[in-house]
């Protein structure tokens, strides 16, 4: 059982980098945001901001990336039933308390909302749009993601990687390559050219999985880091240069759809998989790992209130950079605590999985 446990921790220790790093990066998405879209302010602060926030960018993606590579073979565990109890213990019930939490939030310590318009309707509105949490948005996406992956659950084993690649290379073609040729040059299609199984994120979830099971060549893993690194180049050069041109934020090279997007999000995710044993012998790295990883979650759900907290109660100027660089870290300590907290007492594990 011993050497069970090992080499699990052996083979999802990629998993487990990628979600606190990917944590990290959320964390300073946010708190980058409203330096980075001051884009009338290019000061030499700014610049470096908007590079940090294109850096980061992967985040969501990567994330989604490992919900492919950890439940799209759910089917070998638990059965659907038992898979859709387990993300809704997990996601749904944290969802709603904390959306919930949020809307009192602004609503008697923020002062954001005016109490005569409160009714059942504008609190329901407010979950579902996540007008409370503007973060929350990724829940929806996600929940619709869950509601597909069964789908893919139902193929033979032995035919999912194949199932899975025409998926992703169709998905990105038709998707991403094509829509971002026509975006580039500047061609209106009318008609709709997406793959629309595979729509959205959901390409992401498809290279978690793949990426997670395929053994590449070196020539293909050379191939794919190389992408990677002109993906990074050309979204930071591109983001930074058209929106100071434009005197508005241009989101076009780090969105979900961009070609640039994808080959960052996973080239990084085939590095840290490559790279993961010789990153766990590492033993800063491996404590600093394995005692963030049960807190990736509960960071991202809380991060919002720390943040906005801080900055309501103490004044703090969100286009300071020693805030949008160190805040994240700061922020993320304090969410840490709080999670330490909240698990201490009964059924905090139930809003804090």
């Amino acid at each position: 059982m011993t050497g069970n446990r090992i080499d699990r921790a052996k083979s999802y220790f990629h998993i487990d980098i990628l979600n606190v790093i990917s944590m990290a990066a959320v964390v300073t998405l946010h708190t980058n945001y409203a330096k980075c879209y001051d884009v009338m302010s290019t000061s030499r602060s700014w610049y470096l901001s908007c590079i940090l926030h294109s850096i980061c960018s992967f985040a969501v993606p990567v994330f989604f990336m490992i919900t492919g590579a950890t439940l799209l073979d759910y089917g070998k565990r638990y059965s659907t039933k038992d898979f859709f109890k387990k993300r809704c213990s997990k996601t749904v019930i944290p969802f709603l308390f904390w959306s919930l939490a949020a809307f009192l939030f602004k609503l008697f310590y923020l002062h954001g909302i005016d109490a005569s318009e409160v009714s059942f309707t504008y609190v329901l509105d407010g979950i579902l749009n996540s007008r409370f949490n503007e973060n929350y948005w990724y829940f929806i996406t996600l929940f619709g993601v869950y509601l597909a992956i069964p789908l893919f659950g139902f193929i033979k084993d032995e035919d999912k990687e194949r199932v899975c690649f025409y998926a992703l290379v169709t998905a990105f073609i038709f998707n991403i390559l094509i829509p971002e040729c026509v975006r580039v040059f500047g061609i209106n299609i009318k008609w709709s050219i997406w793959q629309i199984s595979v729509s959205e994120y959901l390409i992401y979830v498809f290279a978690g999985y793949y990426m997670n099971k395929k053994e590449f060549s070196d020539k293909q893993t050379h191939l794919i880091y190389t992408a990677g690194l002109v993906s990074v180049i050309a979204l930071i050069a591109a983001t930074v240069i058209q929106s100071s041109v434009r005197g508005e934020m241009v989101n076009e090279w780090r969105n979900p759809d961009s070609v640039t997007l994808f080959f960052m999000a996973c080239s990084l995710f085939l590095f840290l998989k490559n790279n993961s044993e010789r990153m766990m012998n590492n033993r800063l790295l491996n404590m600093l790992v394995v005692n963030l990883r049960d807190y990736t979650f509960g960071v991202y759900l809380l991060h919002w209130f720390v943040r906005r907290f801080l900055l309501h109660q103490f004044g703090w100027n969100d286009h300071n950079m020693i805030y949008c660089i160190f805040g994240a870290w700061l922020i993320i300590l304090l969410c840490v605590c709080i999670i330490w907290l909240i698990r201490k007492v009964p059924f905090g594990r139930k809003i804090i999985p």
